[in-house]
């Protein structure tokens, strides 16, 4: 199953480019994005040093850093710290969403992102033709996108049960002086009031899912319920992948427990329980183990703080690795439906 996606290129003399992207993946597995992430990797030349740290230096730099203490390090063993810092440093290039149009029922479902390297400074060049198509759509007047640009749209319907990507063309996204080109009907569309366009709000996440689920509101704020048990997956702070799921109290029966489940997968085998602390808040999570931060950020709801738990299995996929399992309680009277299980802090 494949897909027409679009390229804009930071340089302005080099023409829009229309691509071909697999979607066979569809949203468990979306190709797309691993693609587009080995693109920017492929700009800055791989990560890491061909010598993989020695433990030692590992624990100096996060004592050095003041990322964790001494006795936090004390008895974790040297081949769980290598393991740790090795899938950090091997990790996929990060790789930035902006919703230029989220899906409603006004524009059939469909949703357009924008995807660009994270973290750019002002100093890499300025892309006039993306950063024209997210103002077109209603974003804000002042936003600018640097580096190269990727542009892809999807047919989203969680009551149809529908996710797969679907064709954009060159001309739809063809700008001139901040206006659309001759695929204008989708941008103006996007600039009704529930049409899905509006804030432009970039976050960092795995491409897999509608850019609602990590928060983007798009025009008229319009939040999609997400599917009560439906396993979704997101990008952690680290730049990994973890998966969620959720259930919600039933109108006629409050007293059902209402949870969110959170499965960080593909932790080194050694990982002991001892190395993981999880600090719940009403609304926000931080999770580190070794010292390392592997998700913090905001939540989509509140919680009960003493009824959250979490543990540490053997992976499903690998016997190899371990996995962390996170239960939140969510607190009575807003134990509905969440858009999101944690809005990630990107300054951590």
């Amino acid at each position: 199953m494949s897909f027409r996606y679009v390229f804009i290129p930071c340089d302005p003399s080099i023409s829009l480019e229309e691509r071909t992207g697999d979607g066979s993946g569809g949203l468990a597995s979306d190709k797309l994005l691993v693609e587009i992430k080995s693109y920017f990797a492929s700009l800055s030349g791989p990560k890491g040093s061909p010598t993989p740290p020695s433990a030692a230096s590992i624990r100096n730099h996060l004592i050095s850093s003041g990322a964790c203490r001494i006795d936090d390090l004390a008895s974790i063993p040297d081949d769980v710290l290598v393991g740790m810092s090795s899938a950090a440093e091997s990790g996929p290039a990060s790789c930035e969403i902006t919703a230029l149009t989220v899906p409603t029922s006004a524009n059939n479902h469909r949703g357009v992102s924008m995807y660009t390297l994270s973290d750019v400074s002002d100093s890499t060049a300025f892309n006039s033709r993306a950063t024209s198509l997210v103002v077109a759509c209603g974003g804000a007047p002042d936003a600018r996108i640097h580096g190269d640009a990727f542009v892809s749209r999807y047919h989203d319907d969680e009551n149809a049960d529908i996710w797969v990507r679907v064709d954009i063309s060159v001309d739809e996204c063809n700008t001139s002086g901040g206006n659309a080109g001759t695929g204008a009907e989708w941008i103006m569309m996007a600039r009704k009031k529930g049409g899905g366009g509006g804030t432009g709000t970039t976050r960092g996440t795995s491409g897999t899912m509608s850019n609602m689920l990590l928060g983007n509101k798009g025009g008229g704020n319009l939040m999609p319920q997400v599917e009560d048990g439906r396993e979704l997956t997101a990008i952690a702070s680290d730049g990994s992948t973890y998966f969620w799921s959720q259930s919600s109290a039933k109108e006629s029966n409050e007293n059902d427990d209402a949870t969110v489940e959170i499965k960080i997968p593909t932790l080194p085998k050694g990982t002991k329980s001892k190395y993981v602390k999880v600090n719940f808040g009403k609304k926000s999570i931080k999770v580190t183990i070794a010292g390392q931060t592997l998700l913090v950020g905001s939540l989509g709801g509140e919680v009960v703080v003493d009824d959250c738990t979490y543990t540490i299995q053997d992976s499903t996929d690998s016997l190899q690795t371990k996995e962390l399992c996170i239960t939140l309680n969510k607190r009575r009277g807003c134990s509905g439906s969440w858009n999101f299980a944690v809005e990630c802090d990107s300054s951590h």
